[in-house]
């Protein structure tokens, strides 16, 4: 009987072991801001550039953008065939605002909602990958910007400005970074002729730098 009890013991407590040690191989990762698009500005012509309409005092604008993802987040086999979806689909819609003040100055948000979402999990070298599969609101954007020359309609009008994204999405739901991103931009636009033109050059601070599927998050330039 005591070899017996001490045998069941020792089985018991190699079971124990193992599945620590499966425990602790197996990982489950975190998710990041999938969505890449980036309104401009409401009060602006185009859809992504912005062509930096400054005027007014105290002019208020608001608006509803959207936007769709297919297959924005997937997991290849080696043969290069697609093993996972794990982000199939997205649809955003981005609720924002901006005044502007002094002919110059315009201060302004925007709200990211994945009011669609859908995936299913995958692996990858031992780590989980859990789908976005409901809605969620994504990181809050804020921003500021200041007419340096030029005016709306000249050849020429130059801005500078930031933009700050609060962490307010969801990690698990692929719409926030858990951490602050800083965008500080410049920004030119004009009218020259039938020629319209919008162009700007940024640089994209994340706080959020860990690893994801082999790649690796952190700075970033936009233009």
């Amino acid at each position: 009987m005591r070899f017996s009890t001490r045998l069941r013991l020792s089985g018991a407590i190699s079971a124990l072991a193992s599945l620590l040690a499966f425990e602790a191989h197996a990982q489950t990762a975190s998710g990041f801001a999938l969505n890449r698009y980036e309104p401009a500005e409401r009060g602006s012509e185009w859809f992504s550039q912005d062509t930096l309409d400054l005027r007014g005092h105290m002019r208020p604008m608001a608006g509803v953008t959207a936007d769709y993802g297919y297959k924005p987040l997937v997991i290849y086999n080696a043969d290069g065939s697609e093993r996972t979806a794990v982000v199939k689909q997205q649809l955003f819609a981005h609720v924002g605002a901006t005044i502007v003040m002094l002919d110059r100055i315009r201060l302004g948000f925007s709200v990211p909602v994945a009011v669609l979402q859908s995936g299913t999990e995958g692996t990858l070298a031992g780590t989980t990958y859990k789908p976005a599969d409901k809605p969620a609101v994504g990181d809050v954007r804020l921003g500021g910007d200041v007419r340096i020359f030029g005016k709306y309609g000249d050849p020429l009008t130059f801005a500078g400005g930031v933009q700050v994204f609060i962490p307010s999405g969801s990690r698990e739901q692929y719409t926030g970074d858990g951490k602050v991103r800083i965008i500080p931009r410049l920004q030119a636009a004009g009218d020259i002729g039938m020629f319209v033109y919008a162009a700007r050059l940024g640089l994209a601070y994340r706080g959020n730098n860990e690893s994801f599927g082999g790649g690796k998050l952190g700075t970033e330039f936009h233009w």
